[in-house]
C-alpha cells in the first residue's frame, strides 16, 4: 500500500511541477527563467522519492545510468546559465544529448536487456 501511495504521489507532483512550468512559459514567456529551471531539476530529480521502491527492481547498472543522465543533466544547467561562455548553447544541448543517451540506455537495460 505504501509503495501505491508513493507513486501516485510522485506521479501528482511532477504533473503539477510540469503544469506550473507550462503555465509559466504560455503566459509569461521569457520570465521566471531561474524558477523554470528550479522546477526542471525537481522534477528530474524527484525520483528519488521512490528509492526503495526502484533500488529492488532495476538492476544496479539501470540505476547507475538514471544517476549519471541526472548528474550530466543538472551540470548542464551551468553551461545553459553561462551566458557568456562561447559555445554555451552548443556544450549545454551535449549535455543534454548525453544524459539522454544514458536515460535510453537505462530503458534498454532496465527493460529490454533484464529480460533477454
Amino acid at each position: 500500500m505504501k509503495a501505491g501511495f508513493e507513486a501516485t504521489a510522485l506521479i501528482i507532483g511532477v504533473w503539477m511541477t510540469s503544469v506550473v512550468g507550462i503555465t509559466l512559459k504560455l503566459v509569461l514567456p521569457g520570465r521566471f527563467e531561474r524558477l523554470s529551471i528550479i522546477l526542471y531539476l525537481l522534477a528530474g530529480w524527484s525520483g528519488i522519492m521512490a528509492y526503495e521502491s526502484v533500488f529492488g527492481a532495476l538492476p544496479s547498472s539501470t540505476l547507475w545510468l538514471l544517476v549519471l543522465g541526472g548528474v550530466l543533466y543538472t551540470t548542464g544547467v551551468i553551461f545553459h546559465l553561462w551566458e557568456s561562455l562561447r559555445f554555451q548553447n552548443a556544450i549545454w544541448h551535449a549535455f543534454v544529448l548525453a544524459a539522454a543517451g544514458c536515460h535510453y540506455i537505462a530503458v534498454l537495460d532496465g527493460v529490454v536487456l533484464a529480460r533477454a
